[in-house]
């Protein structure tokens, strides 16, 4: 399974009158091997800038095969929290492509 997640984040330490955006578009790969052991998901993000993230959901409880973009969003929100120097996410979109 493909999606698209696209984030905006924004520095929540900017100072008023500045402006701190910034755009990310990202492929998301799900992958699925029912030879593995656990529920058998990996999932990887990408996008032509950074390197990817790669991650193993085999033993991940949060994680339902059902419905990824729940964990997506979950991970997005945790990632970019706005907490202890992180940027905070603006906007989050999250579709299916196949």
């Amino acid at each position: 399974m493909k999606y698209q997640m696209i984030v905006k984040i924004t520095n929540p330490d900017t100072p008023k009158g500045m402006f701190s955006e910034l755009t990310f578009k990202f492929n998301c790969y799900l992958s699925y091997d029912p030879k593995q052991y656990g529920n058998g998901y990996y999932l990887r993000i990408e996008n032509k800038v950074y390197e990817p993230f790669n991650f193993d959901l085999r033993y991940d409880r949060s994680f339902n095969s059902n419905k990824p973009e729940e964990w997506l969003k979950s991970w997005a929100n945790n990632y970019w929290s706005g907490k202890n120097g992180a940027w905070k996410i603006k906007r989050l979109l999250i579709e299916k492509i196949d």
